[in-house]
């Protein structure tokens, strides 16, 4: 059944021999096809339906790296931001790096964009609002640099002897976050080896998990020309047996406490709380739970050893944090003792422009900086004086911007540091 409207734009089909719905292909000389659902109620004798078309509205641009020059076989799709997405005239673009969408209408417009291999030569890209649709241009930045070629060794931390590695993760670094500018590596694992090729110069974690449970994680400095392999060794893993301690608080703060989560950090780690038993608790990974006056202790099974943990409360009102390491194979005892605590907020740049990640560090009694995360955009500390250091890495890829301070921080109060002062 078809028909064509007239110039009023009135259109009118014929019979319909079908009830519940019907699908309408809409097309017109300035007007790319359509699909039109239409709902047909039993009974009815006639189906009143407007339709509302979009003209078309041709998309054309280039793709350019960060010199100017073209860059061809490009993976350019267009549509409506969350929606399906299309190839245009071709798949790819040419070497002038040009691509075209000769039937889009104006609400198709987000770009998704593919670089072309090897991928790790280019930063990884999100998806692109078009701003001109007769002449937009897609910039793209290459790494002139060399890429190189990561091998490492992966033994058993006992014997010395070659180890599987089971899972494997391995990802950029920049500064003590993921470096989410450039795709993550696939890495290549054999009996006692992992390889990963064409990386950037650049500090990577490498984290390996055993089919038998030995782990290990290590931040690797992949160099050029470095012609020895990297060597990693898994140990068993450990068990941390958490307490809580409410000596330091009153009866009416011991009791305002209830039930507590405790997070294990990093937050890759891939260890569980369990019960007397040995079985696992209905908790999400790396998390504890504590029960004032009921269960005021956990045993948390898979933990890694020989890297800088810790356990802090998941609360905003309370602060209670324990650091640590643990041994191969052993058990590590650590208590929590909860005091009420004030907050910190940084500011950090929020527009488009300087957009970026934020990392916060802290120092301890000896003079050491370390990382902590933030709890919805604040640190929670005790009370007294923090001395912090900010390091801002914007998204556009230039240098970290670094901030060094301290702050008072009292209890029940968040203390607000702007990013600029």
């Amino acid at each position: 059944v078809s028909c064509v409207s007239g110039e009023d734009g009135a259109y009118a089909l014929g019979p319909y021999p079908h009830t519940g719905s019907a699908q309408l292909l809409v097309e017109g000389p300035d007007h790319p096809r359509a699909f039109v659902h239409v709902p047909v109620p039993d009974g009815s004798d006639i189906v009143e339906q407007d339709i509302v078309v979009e003209r078309r509205d041709p998309l054309r641009g280039r793709v350019v790296d960060q010199h100017g020059n073209p860059v061809g076989g490009v993976e350019v799709m267009l549509g409506e931001r969350g929606g399906t997405h299309y190839h245009g005239e071709s798949e790819r673009t040419g070497d002038d790096g040009r691509f075209a969408f000769p039937d889009a209408v104006a609400s198709h417009d987000d770009l998704w964009v593919s670089p072309p291999a090897p991928a790790a030569r280019w930063e990884t890209v999100t998806d692109r609002a078009v701003v001109d649709r007769d002449a937009h241009i897609v910039t793209l930045h290459r790494f002139d640099g060399d890429l190189v070629d990561l091998r490492v060794e992966i033994v058993d931390g006992e014997t010395g002897e070659p180890a599987p590695p089971g899972d494997v993760a391995l990802w950029r670094l920049r500064g003590l976050s993921r470096d989410d500018r450039v795709p993550e590596p696939r890495p290549s694992i054999s009996f006692g080896d992992v390889t990963a090729a064409g990386l950037r110069p650049g500090r990577y974690r490498l984290i390996v998990r055993a089919v038998d449970g030995r782990c290990a994680d290590r931040v690797i400095e992949v160099i050029q020309q470095k012609a020895e392999p990297e060597r990693l060794e898994l140990w068993r893993p450990a068990t941390v047996v958490c307490s809580l301690d409410t000596s330091g608080l009153t009866s009416d703060e011991t009791a305002s406490l209830g039930t507590m989560l405790v997070l294990l950090r990093p937050s890759h780690e891939a260890s569980f709380a369990v019960d007397d038993r040995g079985e696992a608790l209905p908790l999400t990974p790396n998390t504890g739970m504590f029960r004032v006056g009921k269960c005021e202790s956990f045993r948390m099974t898979r933990v890694t050893p020989n890297v800088p943990l810790s356990l802090h409360l998941a609360r905003s009102d309370y602060f209670g944090e324990v650091c640590f390491t643990v041994e191969p194979r052993g058990e590590k005892c650590v208590t929590i003792r909860p005091v009420r605590s004030g907050a910190i907020r940084f500011a950090a740049p929020t527009d488009r422009a300087t957009r970026g990640t934020l990392e916060v560090e802290i120092q301890d009694a000896a003079g050491g900086w370390r990382p902590i995360e933030q709890h919805s955009g604040k640190i929670i500390r005790p009370p007294g004086i923090v001395r912090w250091r900010l390091r801002f890495w914007p998204a556009d890829g230039s240098d970290a911007v670094e901030k060094v301070g301290s702050t008072a921080v009292s209890v029940g109060v968040t203390s607000e540091v702007a990013w600029l002062e």
